[in-house]
Protein backbone atom coordinates (compact mmCIF):
# COMPACT_ATOMS: atom_id res chain seq x y z
CA UNK A 1 0.00 0.00 0.00
CA UNK A 2 1.38 3.40 -0.99
CA UNK A 3 1.16 6.26 1.49
CA UNK A 4 0.91 9.90 0.49
CA UNK A 5 3.71 11.76 2.25
CA UNK A 6 4.46 15.44 2.11
CA UNK A 7 8.14 16.26 1.43
CA UNK A 8 7.43 19.65 2.99
CA UNK A 9 7.42 17.92 6.38
CA UNK A 10 11.21 17.86 6.07
CA UNK A 11 11.10 21.64 5.73
CA UNK A 12 9.35 21.91 9.09
CA UNK A 13 12.39 20.42 10.82
CA UNK A 14 14.75 22.79 12.65
CA UNK A 15 18.15 23.66 11.18
CA UNK A 16 20.97 22.25 13.26
CA UNK A 17 24.58 21.14 12.86
CA UNK A 18 25.30 17.43 12.84
CA UNK A 19 27.26 16.01 15.81
CA UNK A 20 30.90 17.05 16.20
CA UNK A 21 32.00 13.42 16.00
CA UNK A 22 30.28 12.92 12.63
CA UNK A 23 33.58 13.32 10.76
CA UNK A 24 34.99 10.31 12.64
CA UNK A 25 31.74 8.31 12.40
CA UNK A 26 31.84 4.64 11.41
CA UNK A 27 29.97 3.98 8.18
CA UNK A 28 27.78 0.88 8.00
CA UNK A 29 26.75 0.05 4.45
CA UNK A 30 27.13 2.51 1.56
CA UNK A 31 27.46 6.27 1.64
CA UNK A 32 23.93 7.78 1.50
CA UNK A 33 23.08 9.64 -1.65
CA UNK A 34 22.49 13.39 -1.74
CA UNK A 35 19.09 14.22 -0.25
CA UNK A 36 18.74 10.79 1.37
CA UNK A 37 18.06 10.63 5.10
CA UNK A 38 21.28 10.63 7.15
CA UNK A 39 21.20 8.44 10.26
CA UNK A 40 23.63 9.05 13.13
CA UNK A 41 23.37 6.45 15.89
CA UNK A 42 24.94 6.83 19.35
CA UNK A 43 26.92 3.80 20.47
CA UNK A 44 24.97 3.54 23.73
CA UNK A 45 21.71 3.18 21.78
CA UNK A 46 23.20 0.51 19.49
CA UNK A 47 24.50 -1.44 22.51
CA UNK A 48 21.00 -1.49 24.02
CA UNK A 49 19.48 -2.72 20.75
CA UNK A 50 22.18 -5.39 20.43
CA UNK A 51 21.83 -6.55 24.06
CA UNK A 52 18.03 -6.66 23.91
CA UNK A 53 18.12 -8.54 20.61
CA UNK A 54 20.40 -11.22 22.04
CA UNK A 55 18.26 -11.60 25.18
CA UNK A 56 15.89 -13.93 23.28
CA UNK A 57 17.23 -15.74 20.24
CA UNK A 58 14.06 -17.80 19.73
CA UNK A 59 11.49 -15.01 19.57
CA UNK A 60 11.36 -11.58 17.98
CA UNK A 61 11.90 -8.66 20.36
CA UNK A 62 11.98 -4.91 19.79
CA UNK A 63 11.41 -1.43 21.07
CA UNK A 64 11.57 2.29 20.33
CA UNK A 65 14.32 4.59 19.04
CA UNK A 66 14.58 8.09 20.57
CA UNK A 67 16.51 11.08 19.31
CA UNK A 68 16.40 14.27 17.25
CA UNK A 69 15.39 15.08 13.68
CA UNK A 70 16.75 18.14 11.91
CA UNK A 71 18.14 19.63 8.71
CA UNK A 72 21.87 20.14 8.24
CA UNK A 73 23.00 21.99 5.12
CA UNK A 74 19.84 20.95 3.28
CA UNK A 75 20.21 17.28 4.26
CA UNK A 76 17.53 15.66 6.48
CA UNK A 77 19.11 13.94 9.49
CA UNK A 78 18.08 11.91 12.49
CA UNK A 79 20.29 11.33 15.50
CA UNK A 80 19.42 8.22 17.51
CA UNK A 81 20.41 8.94 21.10
CA UNK A 82 18.63 6.22 23.09
CA UNK A 83 16.74 2.96 22.68
CA UNK A 84 13.83 1.76 24.83
CA UNK A 85 13.18 -2.01 24.83
CA UNK A 86 9.46 -2.82 24.67
CA UNK A 87 8.13 -5.44 27.05
CA UNK A 88 5.28 -7.31 25.39
CA UNK A 89 3.77 -10.78 25.52
CA UNK A 90 2.55 -10.46 21.95
CA UNK A 91 5.62 -11.84 20.19
CA UNK A 92 6.90 -15.13 18.88
CA UNK A 93 9.43 -16.72 16.49
CA UNK A 94 8.04 -14.86 13.46
CA UNK A 95 6.17 -11.87 14.84
CA UNK A 96 6.49 -8.91 17.20
CA UNK A 97 3.78 -6.40 18.11
CA UNK A 98 4.00 -3.00 19.79
CA UNK A 99 0.91 -3.18 22.00
CA UNK A 100 -0.97 -0.33 23.66
CA UNK A 101 0.82 -1.17 26.92
CA UNK A 102 4.17 -0.96 25.11
CA UNK A 103 3.32 2.51 23.85
CA UNK A 104 2.12 3.71 27.25
CA UNK A 105 5.28 2.42 28.94
CA UNK A 106 7.47 4.06 26.29
CA UNK A 107 5.73 7.42 26.71
CA UNK A 108 6.15 7.27 30.49
CA UNK A 109 9.83 6.33 30.30
CA UNK A 110 10.56 8.96 27.66
CA UNK A 111 8.90 11.69 29.69
CA UNK A 112 10.72 10.61 32.86
CA UNK A 113 14.23 10.04 31.45
CA UNK A 114 14.42 11.62 27.99
CA UNK A 115 12.01 14.60 27.94
CA UNK A 116 14.03 16.42 25.25
CA UNK A 117 13.95 13.45 22.83
CA UNK A 118 11.18 12.26 20.52
CA UNK A 119 10.37 8.91 18.97
CA UNK A 120 12.29 8.75 15.68
CA UNK A 121 11.62 5.08 14.91
CA UNK A 122 11.52 1.53 16.20
CA UNK A 123 13.60 -1.63 16.13
CA UNK A 124 12.94 -5.36 16.20
CA UNK A 125 14.74 -8.64 15.51
CA UNK A 126 14.38 -11.46 12.97
CA UNK A 127 16.26 -14.37 14.60
CA UNK A 128 17.79 -16.41 11.75
CA UNK A 129 15.20 -15.14 9.27
CA UNK A 130 17.29 -12.50 7.56
CA UNK A 131 16.95 -8.74 7.40
CA UNK A 132 13.85 -7.56 5.53
CA UNK A 133 10.64 -5.61 6.13
CA UNK A 134 7.71 -8.03 6.23
CA UNK A 135 4.09 -7.17 5.51
CA UNK A 136 3.44 -6.93 9.26
CA UNK A 137 6.41 -4.59 9.64
CA UNK A 138 5.08 -2.35 6.87
CA UNK A 139 1.71 -2.16 8.62
CA UNK A 140 3.39 -0.99 11.84
CA UNK A 141 5.41 1.61 9.88
CA UNK A 142 2.36 2.79 7.94
CA UNK A 143 0.27 3.02 11.11
CA UNK A 144 2.59 4.31 13.82
CA UNK A 145 5.70 5.76 12.16
CA UNK A 146 4.31 7.82 9.29
CA UNK A 147 6.62 10.86 9.40
CA UNK A 148 9.15 10.86 6.55
CA UNK A 149 12.11 10.87 8.95
CA UNK A 150 10.91 7.94 11.11
CA UNK A 151 12.78 4.69 10.51
CA UNK A 152 12.67 0.99 11.37
CA UNK A 153 15.80 -0.99 12.30
CA UNK A 154 15.76 -4.77 11.70
CA UNK A 155 18.46 -6.93 13.31
CA UNK A 156 19.16 -10.63 12.82
CA UNK A 157 21.18 -11.45 15.96
CA UNK A 158 22.04 -14.98 14.75
CA UNK A 159 23.29 -14.02 11.31
CA UNK A 160 24.81 -10.79 12.71
CA UNK A 161 23.12 -8.60 10.10
CA UNK A 162 21.14 -5.37 10.39
CA UNK A 163 19.72 -2.57 8.29
CA UNK A 164 17.51 0.50 8.56
CA UNK A 165 14.33 0.88 6.52
CA UNK A 166 12.53 4.15 5.87
CA UNK A 167 10.22 6.12 3.65
CA UNK A 168 10.92 6.84 0.00
CA UNK A 169 9.06 10.13 0.23
CA UNK A 170 8.50 10.81 -3.45
CA UNK A 171 6.91 7.37 -4.02
CA UNK A 172 5.33 6.96 -0.58
CA UNK A 173 6.76 3.45 -0.12
CA UNK A 174 9.07 1.83 2.43
CA UNK A 175 12.52 0.67 1.39
CA UNK A 176 16.00 -0.13 2.73
CA UNK A 177 18.35 2.74 3.57
CA UNK A 178 21.74 2.38 1.91
CA UNK A 179 23.85 3.20 4.96
CA UNK A 180 24.06 4.77 8.40
CA UNK A 181 26.73 6.21 10.70
CA UNK A 182 27.79 5.09 14.18
CA UNK A 183 29.03 7.98 16.32
CA UNK A 184 32.23 7.00 18.20
CA UNK A 185 31.52 8.51 21.62
CA UNK A 186 32.82 5.50 23.56
CA UNK A 187 35.04 3.58 21.16
CA UNK A 188 36.81 4.32 17.89
CA UNK A 189 35.72 0.89 16.67
CA UNK A 190 32.14 -0.29 16.31
CA UNK A 191 30.37 -1.57 19.43
CA UNK A 192 28.28 -3.97 17.32
CA UNK A 193 29.36 -6.73 14.97
CA UNK A 194 26.43 -6.37 12.57
CA UNK A 195 27.02 -6.47 8.85
CA UNK A 196 24.88 -3.97 6.97
CA UNK A 197 22.76 -6.24 4.77
CA UNK A 198 19.19 -6.97 3.80
CA UNK A 199 17.35 -9.56 1.74
CA UNK A 200 13.82 -10.66 0.95
CA UNK A 201 13.62 -13.23 3.75
CA UNK A 202 11.28 -16.18 3.18
CA UNK A 203 10.19 -14.81 -0.16
CA UNK A 204 13.82 -14.89 -1.30
CA UNK A 205 14.25 -18.43 -0.02
CA UNK A 206 11.17 -19.62 -1.91
CA UNK A 207 12.33 -17.85 -5.06
CA UNK A 208 15.75 -19.54 -4.86
CA UNK A 209 14.19 -22.96 -4.20
CA UNK A 210 11.76 -22.62 -7.09
CA UNK A 211 14.59 -21.47 -9.40
CA UNK A 212 16.74 -24.46 -8.46
CA UNK A 213 13.87 -26.87 -9.12
CA UNK A 214 13.11 -25.25 -12.47
CA UNK A 215 16.74 -25.40 -13.56
CA UNK A 216 16.84 -29.14 -12.76
CA UNK A 217 13.81 -29.78 -14.98
CA UNK A 218 15.17 -27.66 -17.82
CA UNK A 219 18.61 -29.27 -17.62
CA UNK A 220 17.43 -32.83 -18.41
CA UNK A 221 16.83 -33.59 -22.06
CA UNK A 222 15.99 -37.27 -22.87
CA UNK A 223 18.06 -38.67 -25.73
CA UNK A 224 16.79 -40.80 -28.59
CA UNK A 225 18.45 -43.89 -27.17
CA UNK A 226 16.89 -43.57 -23.72
CA UNK A 227 14.96 -46.65 -22.67
CA UNK A 228 11.26 -46.64 -21.90
CA UNK A 229 12.13 -47.24 -18.25
CA UNK A 230 14.36 -44.17 -18.27
CA UNK A 231 11.56 -42.16 -19.83
CA UNK A 232 9.16 -43.49 -17.21
CA UNK A 233 11.59 -42.59 -14.41
CA UNK A 234 11.96 -39.07 -15.76
CA UNK A 235 8.17 -38.62 -16.05
CA UNK A 236 7.68 -40.08 -12.56
CA UNK A 237 10.34 -37.83 -11.07
CA UNK A 238 8.84 -34.79 -12.77
CA UNK A 239 5.42 -35.73 -11.45
CA UNK A 240 6.76 -36.16 -7.93
CA UNK A 241 8.61 -32.84 -8.13
CA UNK A 242 5.51 -31.11 -9.45
CA UNK A 243 3.37 -32.62 -6.68
CA UNK A 244 5.96 -31.66 -4.06
CA UNK A 245 6.16 -28.10 -5.33
CA UNK A 246 2.35 -27.84 -5.50
CA UNK A 247 2.13 -29.06 -1.89
CA UNK A 248 4.81 -26.60 -0.80
CA UNK A 249 3.09 -23.78 -2.67
CA UNK A 250 -0.24 -24.56 -1.01
CA UNK A 251 1.38 -24.72 2.42
CA UNK A 252 3.35 -21.55 1.83
CA UNK A 253 0.28 -19.70 0.58
CA UNK A 254 -1.54 -20.64 3.78
CA UNK A 255 1.50 -19.81 5.93
CA UNK A 256 2.63 -16.67 4.14
CA UNK A 257 -0.75 -15.22 3.21
CA UNK A 258 -3.85 -16.37 5.04
CA UNK A 259 -2.44 -16.88 8.54
CA UNK A 260 -0.30 -13.69 8.51
CA UNK A 261 -3.25 -11.81 7.01
CA UNK A 262 -5.46 -12.74 9.96
CA UNK A 263 -2.68 -11.96 12.42
CA UNK A 264 -1.83 -8.76 10.56
CA UNK A 265 -5.40 -7.55 10.89
CA UNK A 266 -5.31 -8.32 14.62
CA UNK A 267 -1.93 -6.60 15.00
CA UNK A 268 -3.12 -3.58 13.05
CA UNK A 269 -6.20 -3.38 15.24
CA UNK A 270 -4.12 -3.51 18.42
CA UNK A 271 -1.74 -0.85 17.13
CA UNK A 272 -4.61 1.38 16.06
CA UNK A 273 -6.33 0.98 19.42
CA UNK A 274 -3.15 1.98 21.25
CA UNK A 275 -2.51 5.01 19.04
CA UNK A 276 -6.14 6.15 19.08
CA UNK A 277 -6.35 5.78 22.85
CA UNK A 278 -3.20 7.86 23.40
CA UNK A 279 -4.35 10.56 20.98
CA UNK A 280 -7.84 10.66 22.44
CA UNK A 281 -6.53 10.94 26.01
CA UNK A 282 -4.59 14.08 25.06
CA UNK A 283 -7.54 15.59 23.20
CA UNK A 284 -9.95 14.88 26.02
CA UNK A 285 -7.62 16.29 28.66
CA UNK A 286 -7.29 19.52 26.67
CA UNK A 287 -11.09 19.89 26.68
CA UNK A 288 -11.52 19.05 30.36
CA UNK A 289 -13.17 15.74 29.49
CA UNK A 290 -12.16 12.21 30.41
CA UNK A 291 -11.62 9.00 28.50
CA UNK A 292 -9.18 7.11 30.72
CA UNK A 293 -9.41 3.49 29.58
CA UNK A 294 -7.85 1.95 26.47
CA UNK A 295 -10.58 -0.69 26.44
CA UNK A 296 -13.46 1.81 26.61
CA UNK A 297 -13.20 4.96 24.52
CA UNK A 298 -14.82 6.90 21.69
CA UNK A 299 -12.74 7.75 18.63
CA UNK A 300 -15.51 9.35 16.54
CA UNK A 301 -17.22 11.78 16.35
CA UNK A 302 -14.49 14.27 17.19
CA UNK A 303 -14.96 16.47 20.26
CA UNK A 304 -17.29 19.37 19.45
CA UNK A 305 -18.28 18.04 16.02
CA UNK A 306 -21.56 19.49 14.73
CA UNK A 307 -24.55 17.65 13.25
CA UNK A 308 -27.87 18.84 11.93
CA UNK A 309 -30.98 17.91 13.84
CA UNK A 310 -32.47 14.91 12.07
CA UNK A 311 -29.13 13.24 11.28
CA UNK A 312 -28.22 9.82 12.64
CA UNK A 313 -24.93 10.07 14.50
CA UNK A 314 -22.66 7.04 14.26
CA UNK A 315 -20.31 6.47 17.22
CA UNK A 316 -17.05 4.56 16.78
CA UNK A 317 -14.58 3.33 19.34
CA UNK A 318 -13.76 0.43 21.66
CA UNK A 319 -16.00 -1.30 24.20
CA UNK A 320 -14.03 -4.31 25.37
CA UNK A 321 -13.72 -4.32 29.17
CA UNK A 322 -13.06 -7.78 30.66
CA UNK A 323 -15.84 -7.89 33.30
CA UNK A 324 -18.53 -5.87 31.53
CA UNK A 325 -21.88 -7.57 30.83
CA UNK A 326 -23.23 -4.75 28.70
CA UNK A 327 -22.48 -1.21 27.53
CA UNK A 328 -24.60 1.93 27.43
CA UNK A 329 -24.28 5.00 25.26
CA UNK A 330 -25.91 7.92 27.11
CA UNK A 331 -26.52 11.61 26.36
CA UNK A 332 -27.64 14.79 28.09
CA UNK A 333 -28.26 18.32 26.91
CA UNK A 334 -25.81 20.79 28.44
CA UNK A 335 -27.10 24.07 29.81
CA UNK A 336 -25.74 27.28 28.36
CA UNK A 337 -25.45 29.02 31.74
CA UNK A 338 -25.39 28.20 35.42
CA UNK A 339 -29.11 28.95 35.56
CA UNK A 340 -29.72 26.25 32.96
CA UNK A 341 -28.13 23.06 34.30
CA UNK A 342 -27.61 19.99 32.17
CA UNK A 343 -30.53 17.64 31.73
CA UNK A 344 -30.46 14.15 33.23
CA UNK A 345 -28.63 11.34 31.47
CA UNK A 346 -30.77 9.32 29.11
CA UNK A 347 -29.88 6.09 27.32
CA UNK A 348 -29.22 6.22 23.57
CA UNK A 349 -28.41 2.56 23.05
CA UNK A 350 -27.60 -0.56 25.06
CA UNK A 351 -25.60 -3.51 23.76
CA UNK A 352 -24.51 -6.84 25.26
CA UNK A 353 -21.51 -7.66 23.09
CA UNK A 354 -17.90 -6.46 23.09
CA UNK A 355 -16.48 -4.35 20.29
CA UNK A 356 -12.70 -4.33 19.87
CA UNK A 357 -12.66 -1.51 17.29
CA UNK A 358 -15.75 -0.45 15.40
CA UNK A 359 -19.28 0.84 15.81
CA UNK A 360 -20.44 1.25 19.42
CA UNK A 361 -23.80 2.87 18.78
CA UNK A 362 -26.14 5.00 16.64
CA UNK A 363 -28.24 7.97 17.71
CA UNK A 364 -31.23 9.34 15.83
CA UNK A 365 -31.44 13.08 16.51
CA UNK A 366 -34.87 13.57 14.94
CA UNK A 367 -37.02 16.06 16.93
CA UNK A 368 -34.26 16.86 19.43
CA UNK A 369 -33.58 20.47 20.49
CA UNK A 370 -30.45 22.18 19.26
CA UNK A 371 -27.51 22.76 21.58
CA UNK A 372 -24.42 21.10 23.02
CA UNK A 373 -24.76 17.50 24.19
CA UNK A 374 -22.46 15.50 26.40
CA UNK A 375 -22.14 11.84 25.39
CA UNK A 376 -20.68 9.09 27.53
CA UNK A 377 -19.92 5.43 26.95
CA UNK A 378 -20.37 3.38 30.14
CA UNK A 379 -19.62 -0.25 30.97
CA UNK A 380 -22.10 -2.04 33.27
CA UNK A 381 -20.97 -4.89 35.47
CA UNK A 382 -23.06 -7.72 36.88
CA UNK A 383 -26.01 -6.37 38.79
CA UNK A 384 -26.25 -3.38 36.47
CA UNK A 385 -23.67 -1.30 38.36
CA UNK A 386 -22.00 1.22 35.99
CA UNK A 387 -18.25 1.91 36.22
CA UNK A 388 -18.48 5.68 35.92
CA UNK A 389 -14.82 6.22 36.83
CA UNK A 390 -13.78 4.63 33.51
CA UNK A 391 -16.60 6.09 31.40
CA UNK A 392 -15.57 7.95 28.27
CA UNK A 393 -17.07 11.44 27.81
CA UNK A 394 -17.23 13.58 24.70
CA UNK A 395 -19.36 16.45 23.37
CA UNK A 396 -21.14 17.16 20.10
CA UNK A 397 -23.41 19.99 18.97
CA UNK A 398 -26.75 19.82 17.20
CA UNK A 399 -27.54 22.74 14.90
CA UNK A 400 -30.78 23.54 13.09
CA UNK A 401 -31.61 21.23 10.22
CA UNK A 402 -34.35 21.17 7.65
CA UNK A 403 -36.98 20.45 10.30
CA UNK A 404 -36.36 21.35 13.95
CA UNK A 405 -38.75 21.79 16.84
CA UNK A 406 -39.66 25.06 18.51
CA UNK A 407 -37.39 26.13 21.42
CA UNK A 408 -40.49 26.33 23.63
CA UNK A 409 -41.33 22.66 23.11
CA UNK A 410 -40.51 20.33 25.99
CA UNK A 411 -37.33 18.27 25.73
CA UNK A 412 -38.26 14.80 24.48
CA UNK A 413 -36.65 11.55 25.49
CA UNK A 414 -33.33 10.98 23.78
CA UNK A 415 -34.28 7.38 23.09
CA UNK A 416 -35.81 6.90 19.66
CA UNK A 417 -39.49 5.93 20.14
CA UNK A 418 -40.44 2.40 19.17
CA UNK A 419 -43.64 2.04 17.19
CA UNK A 420 -46.13 -0.27 18.90
CA UNK A 421 -48.28 -2.60 16.79
CA UNK A 422 -52.00 -1.99 16.56
CA UNK A 423 -53.88 -4.04 19.20
CA UNK A 424 -55.86 -7.00 17.90
CA UNK A 425 -59.65 -6.43 18.00
CA UNK A 426 -62.22 -9.17 18.00
CA UNK A 427 -65.20 -8.63 15.69
CA UNK A 428 -68.40 -10.59 15.94
CA UNK A 429 -69.60 -12.00 12.68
Amino acid sequence: MDIALEPTEFNDLPNRDRPETADQAILHGSVPEEGELLIFAHQEALKIVDSHGKSDLRNEVGGFLLGHSYIDDGQPCIEIVAALPALTRDHGPVHFTLTADSWSMAHREREANYPDLKIVGWFHTHPDLGVFFSGDDEIVQQTAFTLPWQVGLVVDPLRDEANFFGWEVERGVIGPITGYYELPQESETSVVTWRAAYDTGLAGWWHRMASDAASEFDGYVPTAVASERDMFDVALRRGLYAGLIATLVSGLIATLFFIPLIRRNNDLERVLVGILADEQAALYAAQGLSCPANDLFLSEPMIGQTFQVGETVQFWGVADQPDAVRYQLEARLLGDTADQPASIWQVIETRRWDQSLGSVGRWSTADLPTGRYEIRLVALMRGGQPTLESACHTTIELIPGETTQSPTDPIPSLVSPVEQPEPLRRTDE
